[in-house]
């Protein structure tokens, strides 16, 4: 049960940084999206093979995913623009 939602976690993070860096509202936010993604793929591989998988440093990967999607939805708000709610 553990894993199901561990894996459910990183999907849903991992999926609002995919919707940023598709439909951001500027290049240098697509490119900060990017960057997240790379790192949370960097800590997954890594946890793969150290043992860091349940660390403090995915649950930190996630939490500044899911922020970064509130600050841009707030920013896409404030601007006028739709956005799908986070």
């Amino acid at each position: 049960m553990a894993l199901v939602l561990y894996i459910m976690a990183i999907g849903a993070a991992y999926r609002g940084l995919a919707d940023i860096r598709k439909r951001g509202p500027t290049e240098e936010i697509r490119e900060m999206a990017r960057a997240m993604q790379l790192s949370m793929w960097m800590v997954i591989l890594g946890g793969m093979f150290l043992t860091t998988g349940f660390g403090g440093v995915p649950f930190a990967i996630m939490g500044l995913a899911v922020s970064f999607k509130l600050a841009v939805a707030a920013q896409m708000k404030k601007a006028g623009v739709m956005v799908a709610s986070a």
